[in-house]
């Protein structure tokens, strides 16, 4: 006999419900990793990370990878990086909560991958460029790659037209 679509809807409902006792999350929130190229998208996933820190007691661990071509010692922006991480880590701390910045060299996706696995990160937070058609099938998305692998759940925020 077919079951009637409201009884798999009420099933679904009750299900939920019963899985959902109380207010805390599926599980434990303690370290947000939050991979910025310092685009206005990660600024927007920064914010998102920040709240979702804030509602979890969270540590948050903001993390840039520099894409360093072989035989190169040091990137130009590298010093400039580091500066605009540590400002935002003490804003941050100044606003009650506990923070730490990561400048790692390697491949973005490699990078953030390791980093979540070494840092035992409960979350991956970064934005997205939202990139379709030819730009996306030549430039790729480190997103993407990132959701893909990634051994814990991955947020992916895309910047709103108006910010």
């Amino acid at each position: 006999m077919k079951r009637r679509e409201e009884d798999v809807f009420e099933d679904f409902a009750r299900e939920f419900i019963r899985r959902h006792p109380g207010p805390h999350p599926l599980w434990p929130v303690e370290r947000i990793l939050v991979a910025t190229d310092f685009s206005l998208c990660s600024l927007t996933a920064l914010e998102h990370a920040e709240e979702l820190a804030r509602r979890f007691a969270a540590e948050l661990l903001l993390l840039h990878a520099l894409d360093v071509p072989p035989g190169v010692a040091e990137l130009p922006h590298g010093p400039a990086a580091e500066r605009e991480l540590v400002r935002t880590i003490q804003y941050l701390g100044d606003h009650g909560l506990e923070a730490r910045s990561l400048l790692r060299g390697g491949p973005a996706v490699e990078t953030i991958l390791e980093t979540a696995a070494s840092e035992r990160a409960s979350l991956i937070v970064m934005g997205t460029h939202g990139r379709t058609g030819m730009t996306h099938v030549l430039m790729g998305s480190v997103a993407e790659h990132v959701v893909r692998s990634a051994r814990c759940p991955v947020l992916t925020v895309r910047r709103s037209q108006e910010g």
